[in-house]
């Protein structure tokens, strides 16, 4: 027997997510390329550097640390129970992380990019998704924080491990 689809005219949930894969690999892939022949030596050195981000600036610092741990702590949660105690306390550090994560990403550089303006997409998706939690509206909220934790620690996480970034020099060079 066939199952009918929530949402007619909708592609399937597991379809989205194949598709939104491929199309940031393809991205990364893309950029990645194009920035390996900018800095040829990107590979110079395969290992951890922790030097890499010690000398970034503070803002790089703190952005780089929050974005590590809203990864795990965001991976986690979805994997967690949820509507528990602990649940809304991992999520509470989490949009804390999130938040801290996003206004160091304001400070970054002096011009606005498209890193500040995602910083301040997520500020508001950030506190739509605590809205809808308090609101009760558990699928809205779920759908949302899928989004972030997928979108933005992984997703846009991804783009900061290209060469010449510091995600990137802590990982393969060690050296700007």
């Amino acid at each position: 027997m066939r199952s009918e689809n929530k949402n007619p005219g909708r592609a399937p949930a597991a379809f989205q997510l194949l598709l939104a894969t491929v199309m940031v690999a393809g991205a990364y892939g893309f950029l990645l390329q194009d920035r390996l022949r900018e800095f040829p030596h990107a590979l110079a050195g395969f290992g951890f550097h922790p030097e890499a981000l010690a000398s970034a600036p503070l803002s790089k610092q703190v952005h780089v640390i929050a974005g590590v741990f809203a990864i795990v702590l965001g991976l986690l949660q979805l994997w967690l129970p949820k509507g528990t105690t602990r649940h809304r306390a991992v999520g509470y550090t989490w949009v804390t992380i999130m938040t801290a994560m996003s206004i160091s990403a304001l400070f970054i550089q002096s011009r606005v990019g498209m890193l500040q303006i995602l910083a301040v997409v997520v500020l508001g998706l950030l506190a739509r998704a605590v809205w809808l939690a308090r609101r009760r509206d558990i699928a809205g909220h779920a759908r949302l924080m899928r989004i972030l934790v997928l979108g933005a620690t992984l997703g846009v996480g991804l783009f900061t491990a290209l060469p010449g970034r510091v995600t990137w020099l802590m990982f393969f060079s060690g050296q700007g």
